[in-house]
């Protein structure tokens, strides 16, 4: 594999660890991420390369492409890479506890009300992105 592509993965994988955890994963979380996407052998379609691109030009946008990839591509190859990335960060034993529920007062149903409403508008953000920009 070439060292522009592995390289390219370690950027992947930073993005969306941020994205998935809130900070930076760990140099093990990388490296694993990496040896999937190489063992996997994933290929992008012209359409997903140019929303990758996208996506690690402009880190702000990654949930709201991944939002209309739930909605307009669910089998999308992106969204396998970001999953394969989340399935790694819940079993390193560093980010275990980011995944247990924590809060189950009443604000926690205004909480998870305000977290739905978020998803939904940055879904429909996205659909736009997708569509206009990612062309």
């Amino acid at each position: 594999m070439a060292i522009d592509q592995t390289k390219q993965l370690e950027l992947e994988a930073n993005l969306f660890g941020n994205y998935l955890i809130g900070k930076a994963p760990s140099q093990l979380a990388i490296d694993l991420y990496c040896q999937a996407m190489k063992k996997q052998a994933i290929s992008l379609k012209e359409d997903e390369e140019r929303q990758l691109e996208f996506i690690l030009n402009n880190p702000w946008s990654i949930g709201m492409v991944e939002g209309a990839l739930a909605l307009l591509k669910p089998q999308s190859t992106i969204r396998r890479k970001l999953l394969t990335m989340l399935a790694i960060l819940e079993t390193c034993p560093e980010y275990c506890y980011l995944f247990f529920p924590t809060n189950t007062s009443i604000f926690f149903l205004v909480y998870l009300f305000y977290v739905g409403s978020r998803a939904v508008v940055k879904s429909l953000l996205g659909v736009v992105i997708v569509k206009l920009v990612c062309r």
